[in-house]
This record gives C-alpha cells, sequence and structure tokens, in this order.
C-alpha cells in the first residue's frame, strides 16, 4: 500500500508540472499573437446573391461555394458566379436555396437543395 501512495503522489507531481507547464507555454504563445490581424469581408454589395450561407465548400480548382437562400455562389477571390434555377432549362439547380455542399474523394460537387440533390458538371466548350 505504501508503494502504490508513492507511485500516486509521484503521478501526481509530474501531472501538476506538465499541466503548468502547458499553461505556460500557452501563456507565451498569447504573447505572440498581439499582432493586428485584419479581415476582409465580402458581402451582398460585393456580388453574393444573399447574406444567409448556409455552407461553405472550396473545390479542387480553389473555387469558394457558397450554399444561400438565393442561388449557389462561386467565387473566384474577385467576383462571384450565380447559378440559379432556371424553370426552362432542365439542367439548372434543382432551387434557389441551396442547403448543403460537398465534395466527395473523387472531387465532384454535390449541392443539396430544399428540391432535392444535385451534381455540379463544368460545361467547356471548344
Amino acid at each position: 500500500m505504501y508503494l502504490y501512495e508513492r507511485l500516486k503522489a509521484s503521478h501526481m507531481a509530474k501531472f501538476g508540472f506538465l499541466f503548468f507547464a502547458i499553461l505556460l507555454f500557452n501563456s507565451f504563445c498569447l504573447e505572440g499573437q498581439t499582432e493586428n490581424i485584419k479581415f476582409n469581408h465580402i458581402g451582398v454589395a460585393d456580388g453574393l446573391s444573399q447574406g444567409t450561407i448556409y455552407s461553405i465548400c472550396q473545390d479542387k480548382f480553389g473555387f469558394l461555394w457558397f450554399a444561400t437562400e438565393n442561388g449557389l455562389n462561386r467565387y473566384d477571390g474577385y467576383t462571384f458566379k450565380v447559378y440559379k434555377h432556371n424553370f426552362r432549362n432542365e439542367f439548372s439547380i434543382s432551387s434557389n436555396k441551396v442547403l448543403s455542399l460537398f465534395e466527395d474523394s473523387k472531387k465532384n460537387m454535390w449541392i443539396g437543395t430544399n428540391e432535392g440533390l444535385n451534381y455540379y458538371t463544368e460545361i467547356t466548350t471548344g
């Protein structure tokens, strides 16, 4: 029993030292983060179709995709391209209310709307 108590005390001392070392290390890390950080904001005034965003995904080409209440938005770092439902085009997105985005392991983009699941395919000509 005495050996168990000594081992237990030894482990507690090591744990206490480790806990103190982590706290000390974190305080040094926090000191290094005092630099000013600048956030750029993009929104409706910049071309985003709607301010409510349900999901964000980055595709294999580096485009950022935003699922919004009013369309699917693709952002290239400068401008937005908005994809909306067009009842005259059977290949358009099924609804303007886009709820989720997912890129699978084969780099295919899947878009979930309140009207169903969509698969995005870039059509290239030439």
